[in-house]
């Protein structure tokens, strides 16, 4: 649950509807101050780039539209299924990358049955749960106890 100001990172459809690709055109997008229309420009072409590798061949649709034959639908399907799977992967990397370079900011991918999106916010740096760094003290509370109190 996020209590600030949060950049959605919108997608749009390519390849005649076979892929998608976030925008990067940093028009009509609320940054909130987080970072510059150039950093967002420079985040976003560079998760597509991450996810290029995943994106639909011209072979993928040659099989699809050769659909009518059954057997290149079979083999379109069992591709696609591929190619979704290796982008869920290269998205995460892409999204661990971002979080890993970005101190004070926090990048994630939103599943909504109304429609998901990546969005960047300000981290926090407890992510909901108690930051305790410190080892060498036996006083600290424990999270089942402050959770209790």
């Amino acid at each position: 649950m996020t209590t600030g100001p949060r950049i959605i990172i919108t997608d749009r459809v390519i390849q005649g509807g076979l892929d998608t690709k976030f925008e990067y055109n940093p028009r009509g997008v609320r940054l909130h101050g987080l970072i510059s229309e150039d950093e967002y420009r420079d985040i976003v072409k560079t998760i597509n780039r991450h996810l290029k590798s995943s994106r639909a061949t011209k072979f993928d649709g040659a099989l699809l539209a050769t659909g009518a034959l059954m057997v290149p639908l079979a083999v379109w399907g069992i591709r696609h299924a591929r190619q979704k799977k290796r982008r869920r992967c290269l998205l995460k990397e892409a999204i661990e990358e971002f979080n890993e370079n970005h101190e004070s900011l926090w990048m994630q991918y939103n599943k909504r049955s109304t429609g998901s999106f990546l969005s960047i916010e300000k981290r926090q740096t407890d992510h909901g749960q108690p930051d305790y760094t410190d080892d060498e003290s036996d006083d600290k509370p424990s999270f089942r106890n402050s959770v209790n109190a």
